[in-house]
């Protein structure tokens, strides 16, 4: 696989805040590898402390 967007940390202003960084992944078995099209990061959701992850499936 290839690293991919950081999805932790991105909104978080407390002083103690480290950088951000990758934490979430999405994982499909080899029948479902084959239909992923794009995959990204919803960088601009603030309503948690984590960003979604997008899979697009054609």
């Amino acid at each position: 696989g290839r690293r991919h967007a950081a999805t932790v940390g991105l909104h978080d202003d407390h002083p103690d805040a480290g950088a951000p960084f990758t934490f979430d992944f999405a994982f499909v078995g080899a029948g479902l590898a084959e239909r992923v099209g794009r995959m990204r990061v919803d960088a601009a959701e603030t309503g948690s402390d984590h960003q979604a992850l997008l899979l697009e499936l054609g």
